[in-house]
């Protein structure tokens, strides 16, 4: 399980830059905003009106995956994406899983949120995101108003009786 992480991460990595290479056309703001001693996130603001609504991408891409998709969403939402560690202009602290555990993860997409003072905004999250959505659902159940999960698959364990 280790090597596993440890290539996903080292898999991520190569494609980052790659990610962040893409160009867009849309009307964004960047910012960074910091979640953690010496790390900070990349937040896309898509602008909008009504509800918070944030976009989290799966591994290997940066919310700029969401750039066509957000702008049809800013007709209804205030709409933001948000980069994970390790990607984009996002910092990337060591590739330890103490530093990218789906845990950790979302305590950063809390912290952003918190940042922003988004008071229980959506969150959507596509692929191993949706890992992320459920650690936020477990530690920070009082963070957002909805976890939407977008193609997300990933080993979870099915507890005894619950079939």
């Amino acid at each position: 399980m280790k090597l596993l992480r440890r290539l996903i991460l080292a898999f991520g990595f190569s494609f980052s830059a790659i990610t962040y290479a893409q160009v867009d056309s849309t009307h964004h703001k960047v910012s960074l905003v910091k979640v953690d001693r010496g790390v900070k996130l990349e937040v896309i603001d898509w602008g909008g009106s009504g509800r918070a609504f944030i976009l989290l991408p799966g591994l290997g891409d940066t919310a700029h995956v969401f750039d066509s998709f957000a702008v049809k969403l800013a007709a209804t939402c205030h709409v933001y994406g948000i980069t994970a560690r390790g990607f984009g202009r996002s910092s990337a602290p060591p590739a330890e899983s103490s530093n990218y555990s789906a845990s950790r993860l979302g305590d950063d997409v809390a912290a952003v949120i918190s940042a922003l003072e988004l008071y229980r905004p959506v969150l959507a999250g596509h692929s191993v995101a949706g890992e992320v959505l459920s650690a936020i659902g477990t530690h920070h159940p009082n963070t957002p108003s909805a976890l939407i999960y977008i193609d997300a698959g990933y080993p979870c364990p099915v507890r005894q009786g619950s079939r």
